[in-house]
């Protein structure tokens, strides 16, 4: 079975890393339990913005997340399963060596060789038979591309992605009860 894992939100923690690196900064941060949407730069002051901009384009931002709680030992438990795990991450033009520091950071944390790593910022037109996500849009464009076939599609919980109680929630632990394998 080919797991497709979304990578921040799920294995990284993207919104610690924000509030640690605008604190850093001197910059407003929202805790990351008082984060209600994706869009991060929503959230933020027009000159909390203006720093965290700059923040994604450099490769340092991407490369001291920190990993989620639980993430590590739930891709172990994966590929116990005999699971085919792949990591999807989406595009950040504006950070020229995201790619290569996104892989280094799959590979450091869950030894994540480069070919299972994939960069899309569509998940309707990749192949696999689960897809865990944090976004709810792409969870159900994925599930809507896979209609016709097997398929399992997750939402990740997280603050952020609340209202969508048609969509099956998973956190790791609840993720190891689905039987992926």
């Amino acid at each position: 079975m080919r797991v497709i894992l979304g990578v921040d939100g799920i294995l990284t923690d993207f919104w610690s890393g924000v509030h640690r690196w605008l604190s850093s900064v001197g910059a407003p941060a929202p805790l990351p339990h008082e984060v209600t949407t994706s869009e991060v730069l929503e959230l933020l002051s027009p000159i909390a913005r203006a720093v965290f901009e700059d923040a994604l384009s450099m490769p340092r931002f991407w490369r001291e997340l920190p990993v989620m709680p639980e993430a590590c030992e739930g891709v172990r438990a994966l590929r116990a399963r005999g699971c085919d795990v792949a990591f999807l991450v989406s595009p950040w033009p504006s950070c020229e060596a995201y790619e290569k520091t996104r892989r280094a950071w799959l590979a450091e944390h869950f030894g994540a060789p480069s070919r299972d790593v994939m960069v899309a910022g569509r998940t309707d037109l990749l192949a696999g038979d689960a897809l865990i996500h944090d976004q709810p849009r792409e969870v159900v464009a994925w599930a809507r591309s896979n209609a016709k076939r097997a398929h399992t599609a997750c939402l990740f919980d997280a603050p952020y992605n609340q209202g969508w109680p048609e969509l099956r929630r998973v956190t790791w632990p609840r993720l190891m009860e689905l039987g992926l394998d």
